[in-house]
């Protein structure tokens, strides 16, 4: 398993990262792919992508190190937490007059005047005696570093914890929001970007025996959020609900071609699309024969789209038979209801 992860990782890194819908634009966002295994402080740069923006002396964990507990997953030197999700993540500490900071280069630079969603999971270590709510996500034009520990302050992160809201050890906290990009925004910086004496600290809910508020990182993401006139298009798509077929078959009944000429010039339209069309059948014949025909349903408006115009690389086709009704099959009116076709819309970005 460890092999594998370790190859997956070499190939995420020369192969470059999969597209499909709402992109996150953060590379390695979990910390799961690694050069190697980590085993001692300030080896932050082992996790593919990640590095760090000062002389402070950021951590990375992962379960692939059965060698060096002190780096391990859930059990490590600041204390017992399980990832978010996966098997790594990050440590910084955040302390008044001491830093640090996790950066990384975005998959590709922001856009100027397009919406943004990003969010991390953040929580205390277990060892930490107090903690803070000033943790934040700046995102800069070019990356930040310091032959020295002192804190960035002369930023304003575009994402902040509220204010109040201090991270304890119990949970994982998401710390999220949205902005607006000025345009050209290529690194994503996390950290305390507040003045020392800006900071304010209590005491944590654990028995901790640092003075210092350690935090672990996981699961990072920035998202482009869909401009309101393509948001109104993904709901027309998710609304299309009528595309029905004759018992038995995979040919499309009349009604259907108004509202399949309709879906192709919205795909046409906006080329960012791909759509994921799914066939159902009803509860009639054996599970063999409903999924076939299931997929010739799906695969047979997936051909009307193209015959319209759309490219076939767009398109993906999926069968579910008859293990996903939405009405009983206790006469022919519900059965036909169930002889359908769905739609989901998929924005640039998303996995397929």
């Amino acid at each position: 398993m460890l092999k594998s992860r370790f190859l997956l990782s070499l190939c995420t890194l020369i192969c470059g990262w999969n597209w499909g819908f709402a992109q996150n634009l953060v590379p390695n966002a979990g910390f799961e792919y690694y050069y190697q295994c980590p085993n001692d402080h300030d080896q932050l740069s082992r996790a593919i992508g990640w590095y760090k923006t000062n002389l402070a002396t950021p951590d990375f964990f992962h379960e692939c190190n059965t060698s060096n507990q002190s780096f391990y997953i859930p059990k490590n030197v600041f204390g017992v937490k399980e990832t978010f999700s996966g098997e790594g993540y990050a440590g910084m500490v955040c302390r008044r007059d001491f830093r640090e900071y996790l950066m990384v280069r975005l998959k590709s630079p922001l856009e100027k005047g397009q919406e943004y969603y990003a969010y991390m999971h953040v929580s205390l270590s277990s060892a930490s005696e107090i903690t803070t709510d000033e943790l934040g996500m700046f995102f800069s034009t070019r990356p930040i570093f310091s032959e020295d520990f002192k804190p960035i302050t002369r930023v304003k992160p575009q994402i902040r914890n509220p204010k109040g809201r201090y991270i304890q050890q119990d949970q994982w906290y998401k710390i999220e929001g949205q902005f607006v990009a000025n345009g050209g925004e290529r690194y994503l910086i996390l950290g305390n970007f507040q003045y020392s004496y800006a900071t304010q600290k209590v005491s944590s809910t654990t028995d901790g025996v640092t003075a210092s508020p350690y935090f672990y990182i996981d699961n990072v993401s920035t998202e482009p959020i869909p401009k309101l006139a393509l948001r109104k298009e993904l709901q027309t798509i998710k609304r299309i609900d009528n595309i029905y077929f004759p018992s038995g078959r995979a040919s499309l009944l009349p009604a259907a071609e108004p509202v399949l000429d309709s879906l192709a010039g919205l795909l046409l339209r906006h080329t960012e699309l791909r759509l994921r069309i799914t066939g159902h059948t009803d509860s009639v014949g054996n599970a063999t024969t409903n999924l076939r025909l299931s997929e010739q349903r799906a695969s047979r408006v997936a051909q009307y789209l193209i015959e319209q115009g759309v490219a076939a690389d767009r398109l993906e086709i999926r069968a579910m038979g008859y293990s996903k009704p939405i009405s009983k099959n206790g006469s022919e009116p519900e059965r036909q209801l169930n002889r359908r076709v769905t739609f989901e819309a998929l924005v640039k970005g998303d996995a397929p």
